[in-house]
């Protein structure tokens, strides 16, 4: 009950259980079950105070889960600001655990006298190892934001076991890195490695070794490290491993990883786990997408793998895409897609078959082959049931394509067979009715307005989740101007409700997932920015301090935060608060990224393009693949061009492009996606085929335009 959130029902057990308790042991469990729930809700002084009951009741035995409600006491007083008593909690906890393992040794060197005249001796659970407890608490300082402290526990760590420790180490290598000390990071990193013996909890290891040699200028990849882990390591931890170090190195355009990959991609023994071949495969191809121009080499890696047995149902939905688009570009024959798709349909649940031909529909429409898109498409809704999601996703995607190839009498028939289908959700039956109206007007006819407006309150009455009436308002703003009344009216509705909501959520994670739903809406469609900043500046210290965490979605929201304090003319509260978040020491990588990009644009636009590019620069060793750093590749890209480096422009295009996966989704990823092949092409190599089918000749033209405005802002600063 806890779990699902009803947390009332969960309580009322919890409390009926506890009633008449005499066992020590159970009554701290079901306190500790109590205490979980309270800092679930965030509300952390009960559950300190809670944990702490459930600590003293299982140390009456002493139960082993005594920890467990000591690290929630100690979480609890961190999240509500008790910084100290959390310090002085954790001491006590290595004190007690100190005092447990003197009690079982005293009891395990009992002399023969000693246990003659004894009643008896009762030895209990062994308790954990002290180099356990303190790295755990230095996890949870560091994760929570005091690095220093997290510092110390590690180091106390490592301390007692000086050849091991080897979680504690990868702490201090990760406290290391964020102060940018390069050499103690490298060198916590590879002793957490060896020193661990390459076991499965040493992984996550190599990633920080890696950045920790790149960003001391040496080569990310350590051949003689990774030797040893080849001869030394388990073969099914080596498999993983081996999986974090391609995409490590990948991540910082090592070319070791493609030698790797493909070396282990290929490994045909029995005891090699082929998931892990898969998972090489895939990034294998998806570099093959940014940097392979012959399209039938990339059309025969998606095939290959796709003949592979342990291929998931959702992988093999994004692998026939891949090889619809790359083989229909390379060969005008449709029939080996078509095997394809029958091999697919003979081992695949109808479901995934179906999900199956609709992404072989969407690579075709991409390789500019629409008639097999349409084909496809139109003999799968003819066989599907009408109120299914596939059926919807199907026709859907048909009206899109009729649109973009203006064909808007037939796109505007595919729009309304969704919107008038009865168990339509809400949401898509607005969109459907507005998108239908659009494409009525572009193929001539002229709606009648007072009956779509009509139908649209019908639908709206039917929204009440604040994240429906968010997207709503979104949907009647893009409508235009003879929306604009039931567009202030839904938007009102939809801030007022989405800011209830966030009142109310009981939970951070749930809080943040509200407020960066209104907080986007508010920014990019419904042009109320000021308010964004306004809600920020309401919240106490307190309920910012809840909020916080290394989700990425909280770094989007602060850069909107900032964005919004630009567009309002604040830019001294601008300067402060982007300072504040790129000194704090605890800000995650990811944080760093988006909000060094984020200023570095606000600079760019205030004219200060040098000092803008600067924090662009600042991004890419903290987070080298991540779509916000996309933003400094493309300055970088700019600047190569300004000085005639085509080697630095192609290179620098590729990696926007990297940046996104291939898959960019946002107005502005589109944007600078579209650049990056500009770019590509520029530098004489061939950018990505599907440009010509992805966007439109005159989107193409007026992003060369904008390209060429930035250069000539780089060469010309203000």
């Amino acid at each position: 009950m806890l779990r699902s959130k009803d947390n009332a029902s969960g309580l009322g057990i919890l409390n009926t259980l506890a009633v008449g308790e005499a066992d020590t042991g159970r009554l701290g469990k079901i306190l500790l079950l109590a205490a979980d729930s309270e800092s679930r809700l965030g509300r952390y002084t009960e559950a300190a105070e809670i944990y702490a009951k459930a600590k003293e009741k299982l140390r009456m035995q002493p139960h082993p889960s005594w920890f467990s409600a000591a690290h929630g006491e100690i979480f609890s007083l961190l999240k509500a600001v008790q910084t100290e008593r959390a310090y002085s909690k954790a001491l006590e906890s290595v004190k007690l655990i100190g005092a447990d393992h003197a009690t079982l040794q005293k009891l395990e060197n009992a002399s023969e006298e000693e246990l003659a005249h004894a009643d008896g001796i009762l030895i209990g659970p062994r308790p954990a190892r002290p180099t356990t407890i303190l790295t755990r608490l230095g996890k949870l300082f560091l994760h929570e934001g005091y690095p220093d402290t997290a510092d110390e526990f590690f180091r106390n760590a490592v301390g007692l076991a000086p050849n091991g420790a080897s979680r504690a180490r990868q702490g201090l290598a990760q406290i290391a890195l964020s102060k940018n000390e390069f050499e103690n990071a490298e060198r916590y990193a590879r002793e957490s490695l060896q020193m661990g013996r390459f076991q499965a909890k040493t992984i996550h290891s190599w990633a920080l070794y890696h950045e920790a040699r790149q960003r001391r200028g040496k080569r990310a990849h350590d051949p003689e490290l990774f030797d040893s882990l080849v001869r030394n390591g388990h073969k099914s931890v080596t498999g993983r491993a081996i999986i974090v170090i391609v995409g490590s190195l990948r991540k910082w355009s090592d070319p070791a990883w493609k030698e790797i990959a493909s070396k282990w991609a290929s490994k045909k023994d029995n005891d090699y786990n082929p998931i892990f071949r898969i998972e090489l495969s895939k990034m294998l191809l998806a570099e093959a997408k940014i940097t392979e121009p012959d399209a039938s080499i990339v059309a025969t890696s998606a095939a290959n793998l796709l003949k592979q047995k342990w291929v998931s149902s959702k992988e093999v939905v994004g692998l026939v895409k891949t090889y619809a688009l790359y083989s229909l570009r390379s060969n005008v024959d449709k029939k080996p897609l078509q095997r394809v798709l029958h091999d697919i349909k003979t081992r695949a649940s109808p479901e995934a078959n179906s999900r199956a031909i609709h992404s072989a529909a969407l690579g075709a429409m991409l390789a500019g082959r629409h008639d097999v898109a349409r084909d496809l498409l139109q003999e799968q809704i003819k066989g599907i049931d009408r109120g299914t999601t596939q059926w919807r996703t199907d026709v859907w995607a048909l009206a899109r394509m009729e649109t973009v190839l203006g064909n808007h009498e037939s796109s505007a028939k595919f729009y309304l067979m969704v919107a008038e289908q009865y168990d339509t959700p809400p949401r898509f039956q607005l969109q459907g009715i507005l998108q239908w109206l659009e494409e009525t007007k572009k193929s001539g006819k002229e709606p009648d307005i007072t009956k779509t407006k009509a139908r649209l309150e019908k639908v709206l009455s039917r929204m009440t989740d604040c994240r429906l009436l968010l997207d709503a308002a979104r949907q009647l703003a893009l409508a235009g101007e003879p929306f604009k009344t039931i567009k202030e009216v839904v938007a009102a509705a939809a801030v007022k409700s989405a800011k209830n909501s966030f009142e109310k959520a009981s939970e951070p994670s749930e809080a943040l997932q509200i407020l960066i739903h209104l907080t986007r809406r508010q920014y990019y469609d419904l042009f109320l920015g000021e308010g964004i900043h306004e809600y920020w500046d309401s919240f106490p210290t307190a309920k910012r301090e809840w909020l916080w965490t290394q989700d990425v979605k909280f770094w989007e929201y602060l850069s909107l935060v900032l964005q919004s304090y630009e567009d309002a003319d604040k830019s001294s509260e601008t300067d402060m608060l982007a300072d504040a978040l790129l000194q704090r020491a605890t800000t995650p990588a990811q944080g760093l990224a988006q909000i060094a990009t984020t200023y570095g644009e606000i600079l760019v636009r205030r004219g200060d393009v040098k000092k803008g590019i600067l924090y662009f620069e600042k991004a890419i060793p903290v987070s080298p693949v991540n779509r916000v750093t996309a933003n400094a590749y493309y300055w970088r890209a700019l600047a190569a061009r300004n000085k005639g480096d085509k080697p630095a422009v192609l290179e620098n295009a590729r990696m926007i492009r990297r940046c996104f996966g291939t898959r960019p989704a946002l107005y502005w990823e589109l944007a600078l996606d579209s650049r990056a092949i500009l770019l590509m092409g520029e530098a004489g190599k061939a950018g990505d085929q599907t440009a010509e089918n992805r966007y439109t000749a005159d989107y193409l033209a007026s992003q060369a335009e904008a390209l060429e405005g930035d250069a000539t802002q780089l060469r010309f600063p203000r």
